[in-house]
C-alpha cells in the first residue's frame, strides 16, 4: 500500500475544499461517489497520492480502495490487468472494502472470485474477451452475464461465455449487490442446449429503469427468414410445396403467409420434410381446400437452440413477481411443464414483461400472467398445451408484430387465448388453429381485440362471455362455431371478414325514429342480392343491427322486422320497462331455391334474448332488395339503430 496514510490528516474544512464537499454534509457537489474526473486537480492529485484515507478519516467516511493500487493496470484494455483486479477484488471482499474503479477499461483473462460480493464505484469498465462491463452502470451502459446450467459454476464472476453462472436466478442474486443495478440494461446470455428440470422464482423487486433480457445464446436460422414464393402446393394429406432452391432442412418450422387461391393455409406453421432440393411436404391436410393459384412468402421460423425440459416438473420453468419487474424473454424454448396446474412461464404481481420469440410445446399453460401485469408478446410457437396456450387474469396483454410472418402462433392446443377477469388485450395478426376447445376465450369483463388475426379449425372461434370480443379483418375457417356470446357477451368487430362469412352491406349512419307508430323504414335498400345469388341451398344471411330504445313514459313495446323485396321475413318484439341497448341478429338459411328458414335474435340488456323461428317462402328469382323497419307502440318512444351489418356466409 506504500506511504502511512495516517501520519497526517487535513482539518475538515480544507478537505472540504479540495474534495468538493458540500457544506450542508449532503455529499459532493454534482456527485454521490468519488470521481476524481470531476473534482478538480487538486482533488485528483490527493486521490492519487494515496492521501484519499486522512481526508476520509476527517470526514468519516467508509473505507475504499482503488484497483491500481494493487499492481500495474493498463487503462486502455490492451495489456491484461488480471493480477490487480484479482488482488484488489480480494481485499475489498476480505476487509469490507468498497472498491473504487478510475476511468478506463481494464482486460481481464479469467473469473474473478467473489466480483459479485465487493460493492463497485466509478466510471471503470471491465473488459472479457469482446464483452464490456460496466462496474457501476449508468443509464446507457449494457452488461452482459453468462449462464450455463451445465458448466456454469455459481462461484464463477459470469463476465464471459467460458466462465458462466449457473442458473439465472444466481445471476440475479451475484449483482444485487452492484450499486447501481437498477440502471443501464441488463442481458443475461444463456448457452445453447437442455436444461432439464429448470423451475426458478424471481420474486425480487427488481426496479430495473430499463428491461432486464434474458436471452438464448442462438436460433436456427438465426431470425425470421424469407425461403421464396411458392410455385406450386397441392391439395393432400401431407401438402406438398414446390419452391426451387428452398434450403431448407427436415424439421425446419415454416410460416405461409398471403397465399392465392389457398387461403385456408395463410398463417399455418408446418414442419418441413425435404424431398428434394426444390420440394418439401409440411405436414398439413389440404384436400379440403381451395387451389392453390400463385403468391405467398414461406417464411423460415427461427428455433431456438437454448431449451428448458420440465420433465414434468410440479413447477414452472420460471415465476417472476412484482412491479418493478421488467424482463424480456428472448428466444428460448419450453418443453414438457406439462403437470396440471403448472406450465412454462408465469408472472404477476405488475410484472412488466416482454416474449420474443418464445416456443413452448407440451406444457399445460404456456403463459400465465395475472394481476396487473403488461405483457407484450411476438414471434414463437406455442403448441400441445393442454389447458391454454395463453392464459391472462386482470392484465393487459398485447401482440405487437408488425406482420402475419412475424406474429405468434397458437395451435393443438385446448384452449388459445383464455383471458379473464378485466384483461385487456390486443392481439395483432397472431394465428389461433385447431384449438380443441376455444381459439380466443374473452371472459368476465374483459376487452379483447383480435386485428388481423386468423382462426382456424377451431372448436369455438371465438367465445365473449360478459365481456366484449372486437374483431376488425378477423379471419374465421373451418370452426365448429365461428363466435359464441354468453351472459352478456358482445360481438362487436365492426369490420370482422371471414373466408365463411363475408361482409356484403354496412351501414354506421345513425338513425333514430320516434313519435310515430307507424311501420317505418330505418335502413332504405341497404344491401339488394343480385339475380341467382339467394338460389343455392345451405347458403345463409345474416342481419345484425344494434342500437338504443328509450320508452316514453310506460314500459312499452317495440316490434324491428327484416325485409327482402318488401316482404317481411320476419318480426321480433320486445317488451320494455327501462332504457336501454340492443342487438338484432337475423339469419336467412337457404332450403331451395325459392324457400328458406328465418331464425329472428333480439337480446335486450344483460341476459335477456328471445328467439324466434319462423319458416317463410318467397320467390327470390331476380334481385331482392333488404331493408330493416320498425314499429312502435307508443308515440313518446325512441328507436334508435347505429349500424347495421349485412354477412353473406357460405
Amino acid at each position: 500500500m506504500g506511504a502511512d496514510r495516517h501520519q497526517w490528516q487535513f482539518p475538515a474544512n480544507e478537505a472540504n475544499k479540495i474534495l468538493g464537499w458540500r457544506s450542508d454534509a449532503k455529499g459532493m457537489e454534482n456527485k454521490d461517489w468519488f470521481d476524481p474526473g470531476t473534482i478538480g486537480a487538486a482533488g485528483q492529485e490527493l486521490l492519487e497520492a494515496e492521501t484519499e484515507g486522512d481526508a476520509r478519516d476527517v470526514l468519516q467516511i467508509s473505507e475504499m480502495v482503488q484497483v491500481q493500487w494493487y499492481g500495474t493496470v493498463d487503462k486502455t484494455g490492451v495489456a491484461s490487468s488480471q493480477t490487480a483486479v484479482a488482488s484488489a477484488v480480494a481485499d475489498a471482499y476480505a476487509n469490507g472494502y468498497d472498491l473504487y474503479w478510475p476511468a478506463g477499461t481494464y482486460l481481464t483473462t479469467a473469473s474473478i472470485p467473489n466480483f459479485h460480493d465487493v460493492r463497485h464505484y466509478g466510471p471503470g469498465k471491465v473488459k472479457r474477451g469482446s464483452d464490456v462491463y460496466a462496474v457501476d452502470p449508468l443509464p446507457s451502459n449494457t452488461n452482459k452475464l453468462y449462464i450455463d446450467y451445465a458448466s456454469g459454476n455459481s462461484s464463477d464472476d459470469g463476465l464471459s461465455a467460458s466462465e458462466p453462472i449457473d442458473s439465472f436466478i444466481n445471476a440475479i442474486n451475484a449483482i444485487s449487490t452492484t450499486r447501481n443495478v437498477f440502471q443501464g440494461v441488463w442481458e443475461f446470455v444463456v448457452a445453447d442446449g437442455t436444461a432439464v428440470g429448470v423451475g426458478e422464482d424471481l420474486v425480487k423487486n427488481l426496479f430495473f429503469t430499463k428491461r432486464a433480457i434474458l436471452r438464448g445464446t442462438s436460433c436456427t436460422p438465426a431470425s425470421l427468414t424469407s425461403v421464396g414464393t411458392p410455385t406450386a402446393i397441392t391439395k393432400a394429406a401431407n401438402a406438398q410445396v414446390t419452391l426451387a432452391g428452398h434450403g431448407l432442412s427436415t424439421g425446419a418450422r415454416v410460416k405461409l403467409v398471403d397465399l392465392g387461391g389457398m387461403v385456408e393455409l395463410n398463417g399455418s406453421v408446418g414442419t418441413v420434410t425435404v424431398v428434394d432440393a426444390n420440394n418439401f411436404t409440411i405436414g398439413i391436410d389440404t384436400t379440403g381446400y381451395t387451389t392453390f393459384t400463385s403468391g405467398g412468402t414461406v417464411w423460415n421460423i427461427p428455433i431456438p437452440n437454448t431449451i428448458f425440459d420440465g420433465n414434468s416438473i410440479n413447477d414452472y420453468w420460471l415465476t417472476v413477481s412484482g412491479y418493478g419487474v421488467w424482463l424480456e424473454i428472448r428466444n428460448i424454448k419450453l418443453v414438457d411443464y406439462d403437470t396440471v396446474g403448472r406450465g412454462g412461464f408465469y408472472a404477476n404481481d405488475g410484472s412488466n414483461l416482454y416474449l420474443n420469440n418464445l416456443h413452448i410445446d407440451n406444457c399445460d399453460t404456456g403463459v400465465f400472467t395475472q394481476r396487473r401485469c403488461l405483457v407484450r408478446h411476438n414471434g414463437g410457437i406455442i403448441e400441445n398445451c393442454g389447458n391454454a396456450g395463453i392464459k391472462t387474469v386482470s392484465c393487459g396483454y398485447s401482440v405487437v408484430s408488425g406482420t402475419q410472418a412475424a406474429a405468434p402462433t397458437i395451435m393443438d392446443c385446448f384452449n388459445g387465448l383464455d383471458m379473464q377477469e378485466v384483461t385487456d388485450s390486443e392481439m395483432l395478426k397472431l394465428t389461433i388453429e385447431r384449438c380443441s376447445n376455444i381459439g380466443c376465450d374473452s371472459n368476465v369483463m374483459s376487452h379483447v381485440k383480435t386485428t388481423d388475426a386468423i382462426i382456424k379449425n377451431c372448436g369455438i372461434g371465438v367465445r365473449a362471455m360478459s365481456s366484449n370480443w372486437y374483431g376488425p379483418n378477423t379471419y374465421f375457417y373451418g370452426n365448429t362455431q365461428n363466435i359464441q356470446l354468453l351472459n352478456g357477451g358482445t360481438d362487436q368487430q365492426n369490420f370482422a371478414t371471414a373466408q365463411d362469412q363475408r361482409r356484403i352491406a354496412y351501414s354506421g349512419t345513425s338513425r333514430s325514429h320516434t313519435g310515430d307508430t307507424a311501420l317505418t323504414e330505418l335502413t332504405p335498400d341497404l344491401f339488394t342480392f343480385p339475380s341467382g345469388m339467394l338460389d343455392a341451398a345451405g347458403k345463409k344471411i345474416k342481419v345484425v343491427a344494434r342500437g338504443d330504445y328509450t320508452p316514453g313514459g310506460a314500459p312499452d313495446l317495440y316490434t324491428l322486422q327484416c325485409y327482402i323485396r318488401n316482404l317481411a321475413t320476419q318480426s321480433v318484439s320486445s317488451f320494455s320497462t327501462t332504457a336501454h341497448e340492443f342487438e338484432f341478429v337475423s339469419e336467412i338459411i337457404m332450403t331451395g331455391a325459392a324457400a328458406e328458414l328465418m331464425v329472428t335474435n333480439l337480446t335486450d340488456g344483460i341476459g335477456n334474448a328471445r328467439t324466434k323461428s319462423m319458416t317463410r317462402t318467397h320467390n327470390l328469382s331476380g334481385s331482392a332488395p333488404l331493408d330493416l323497419r320498425v314499429q312502435l307502440n307508443n308515440a313518446g318512444d325512441t328507436i334508435t339503430v347505429h349500424y347495421v351489418e349485412v354477412f353473406f356466409i357460405g
